[in-house]
């Protein structure tokens, strides 16, 4: 897919949300450099997927899970770790705003459904012309939204503010 050449780079200073397992680094990106995401195809560059609402972030990874076969109520307490972090970039690409989205000729739905491969390659083409990051639709929480970070075009990495254990279920510990 072909992105305008004209498309805005805002820049945006937040707190976003996290969760990993346990003993995981929390900007660690090795995984979905290897497994490939929504938003980045394995093997080619690896993102950091974030949350705007911690809730958020809970329910994309029971949302994954559950897709790979894995029952999140079934994990012990203390697997999963959410983390607040400090984010600043300078050159965003906000797929939630519907001039953006009209401009690029890319449907809402098309960034939250099952095929992924147009959601790649909208970021594979962001991340070469110099955007830091994409603000997108959730697709686990409607009316939510996700920060992907493409951490290795950043020119400061987030901050690491706070953590805590969660369960898949939005409870925190």
């Amino acid at each position: 897919m072909a992105l305008p050449p004209d498309l805005p780079r805002s820049p945006l200073s937040a707190v976003v949300f996290r969760v990993v397992r346990e003993g995981l680094d929390p900007l660690a990106t090795t995984r979905s450099l290897k497994a490939g995401g929504r938003f980045n195809p394995p093997n080619e560059f690896g993102a950091l997927y974030t949350s705007l609402e911690a809730t958020s972030a809970t329910k994309e990874v029971a949302r994954g899970l559950r897709q790979r076969g894995v029952d999140p109520d079934q994990l012990p307490e203390g697997a999963w770790w959410v983390y607040e972090l400090e984010v600043k970039s300078e050159a965003v690409l906000d797929l939630t705003d519907a001039d953006v989205l009209q401009k690029s000729g890319i449907a809402e739905g098309s960034l939250t459904g099952s095929d992924v491969n147009a959601t790649r390659q909208i970021a594979a083409e962001a991340r070469k012309r110099g955007y830091e990051a994409l603000l997108v639709p959730s697709a686990a929480a409607p009316g939510s939204k996700n920060l992907v970070l493409f951490l290795d075009k950043m020119s400061a990495r987030p901050n690491v503010l706070s953590s805590r254990t969660v369960t898949l279920s939005g409870r925190t510990t």
